[in-house]
Formats: structure tokens, sequence, C-alpha cells
């Protein structure tokens, strides 16, 4: 079936393009972002907090991987209605909303500016927009079409670029250019025209269907497994979850023996990452082993990569591609999420 697909019968709104373009848009909003101007005043922070939700905030769930190894000051995550309570003067809030209308991030936003913070947003428009404007923020506006989700390359490539101005990540350009060779590499062994017997995401698709996925993270991947997840979720339509290492070695080890169905409901994909502790590259082997031990489906991945950057898009990538043969197989449209716009109207009421 995935060696047939007809893209405009259950793709209607183009999904494809998005996952196929995703490493060459990362390099183009990546030279946007170049030209982008930051405030002197911005440098001086102390601490940063990141503000998103769903496809949104994903770019932020990714970067704090890399700002964990680089950055001097701490660097939170927020998915929700609120602010940290230590935030002030110093801190720098980065706001990231596609539609600009997303009200949890919305509501960050206006505490940030009501405690005198430093506030920088990325939204293709609405009240975000406008909150921006009236607070003299420093706001990237983009025009990208596409749900929130598939807009990630945008997202990430203009934070990551930011960050890299403060200080705060370790990226050249030549680790940039550097996906080029990615872009061109996925081309030969994930895109649609590439066999099922050659094509390694259309066979993960294949495996993990009719199961609930489980994608496991390492090192600068853990963000990404939790991308992985949620576009499993949003694209194929299936439960899926993640967690990291060495966090599950501490408890979800055990949560595997009941129910007995549990080896032939779940599939488990390892993301093993090249740049992480020695001791983790060891319990991915052994977290490996252990489950196929118990008769689980696993699939462990390592991406060959030159540097952190290429590994993170590779696996971004190829997350993509199984969701979108995921739904193809489940004969579902992976652009459709009418069940969380119809959520989102039962909340406004």
């Amino acid at each position: 079936m995935l060696d047939s697909i007809v893209i405009s019968k259950q793709d209607k709104q183009n999904m494809y393009s998005h996952v196929e373009n995703f490493c060459t848009g990362f390099m183009t909003w990546w030279a946007e972002a170049e030209k982008f101007p930051i405030p002197s005043y911005y440098v001086n922070v102390n601490k940063i907090v990141i503000s998103g939700m769903g496809g949104s905030g994903q770019a932020g769930t990714i970067a704090k991987d890399l700002l964990a190894k680089t950055s001097s000051v701490p660097v939170e995550l927020v998915k929700d209605y609120h602010l940290p309570n230590y935030i002030d003067k110093n801190t720098l809030v980065i706001a990231i909303s596609y539609s600009g209308d997303t009200e949890e991030t919305l509501s960050t936003f206006i505490e940030a500016y009501e405690k005198k913070c430093k506030l920088f947003a990325i939204t293709t428009g609405g009240k975000l927009e406008g909150l921006a404007k009236k607070y003299k923020a420093l706001t990237f506006l983009h025009n990208y079409k596409s749900q929130p989700r598939a807009a990630l390359h945008v997202h990430l490539a203009v934070l990551l670029n930011v960050l890299k101005k403060l200080g705060h990540i370790n990226i050249s350009n030549e680790d940039v250019d550097s996906i080029a060779e990615v872009a061109e590499e996925i081309k030969t062994k994930w895109s649609i025209n590439i066999p099922v017997g050659s094509n390694e995401a259309k066979q993960m698709a294949e495996k993990v269907q009719n199961k609930i996925p489980i994608i496991i993270g390492d090192g600068v991947l853990c963000g990404v497994a939790a991308r992985i997840k949620s576009h499993l979720n949003e694209n194929a339509k299936v439960p899926s979850y993640y967690e990291t290492l060495p966090e599950m070695n501490h408890n979800s080890l055990v949560g595997s023996e009941y129910p007995p169905m549990a080896s032939e409901s779940l599939y488990l994909i390892l993301l093993d990452s090249n740049y992480t502790e020695e001791n983790n590259k060891t319990r991915m082997m052994l977290t490996e082993q252990l489950y196929k031990d118990r008769r689980f489906g696993v699939t462990r991945m390592l991406f060959e990569s030159k540097n952190e950057l290429q590994e993170i898009i590779k696996a971004i990538s190829f997350g993509d591609y199984i969701s979108y043969y995921l739904a193809i197989l489940n004969k579902v449209d992976p652009t459709s999420v009418d069940i969380i716009a119809d959520f989102k109207q039962k909340l406004s009421k």
C-alpha cells in the first residue's frame, strides 16, 4: 500500500510537502533569522523562559536539550497559563504561537510584560502580534502556511538563531550548511518514491500499525521524542507516548510486566544519540535488550551525523515520515485535527 500512495486522494492539504521540505525549509528560515536584528540589551539576561503549546511549543522543547549543554543561564519551558514566580526584568521570555491566539501563551506574555521581562514573540500574527506591538516587544513575524506542528522548521530555526546571537547556543553556519547533506540523504532513504524494502520510515510505519508507539529519547533527542509522539498523535491519529533516559530506567522498566497483552500492544522506538553520556549509551542497549527479552516490539535508531544539529534534524524528519506513512496506512487525513478545533470551541463557551 505504501508503495502506491496517491497523495491527492487522502492527503488533501498536502502534509507530505511539509514533511519532505523540512530540512531545506530549516535552512531557508535560518537565513531569514540571520537578518533579524537583536537589541544589545537582550544579551544581559540571567534567565530564559520559553512559552508555547502544542506544535508551536515543540521548538522550545527541542532547543532546551541544546541549551542544557551550552547556556550559562537557567532555561525553563512553560506549557500552561502562568510563568514561574521568579521571573523579573532580567528574564527573557520567548512566546511562540503560530496563530498568535493561543490563550495559554497570551496569558504568559501578559504576565511577562507586567513583570517587566524582556519579551520576544514568534508568530504569524493574531493577538500575540497585537500585544507585541503594544508592548514594543521584539517580534519575528512569518507567513508560513501550515498547521502549527508543520511549521516546526520555522520556529526552531528562528529560535536557535536568536539564542545563538545571544550567546546561549553554539551553532555555526557550517553546522547549518551541513543540513543540505541531510536533505539529500533523506531523499534517497525515506521519500515517498523509495519502496518499502529500502525505506526504513515505511517499514517502521508498518511495524507500529495497530500498536501504541512509545518513543524513548536520549541526550539531545529527548525533545525530539516528544515531537515524534505528538506527530503520531496528530498526523496518524494514534495514541503514542514518550519517555527519556535515564529516567525511565528508574520506573517504566518495572511497568512492563502487566497486563499480559502489553507486549502485543506496545512498540518501542529508541532514539539513541551519538552525543550523550557513555552510561546512557549502555543504558540504551540494555533497555533495548530487556524489552526484547520480554517480547516487546523494539527498534533502536542511531542517526549518523557530523554534529548535534544534524542528528536532531535527521531524527525529526524520520519521525515526520513515520507519522505520515502511518496516517496513510490508517486511511486518515494527516493534516486534519478536527477534534482539537472542536475542543477549543467548547472551551470558548
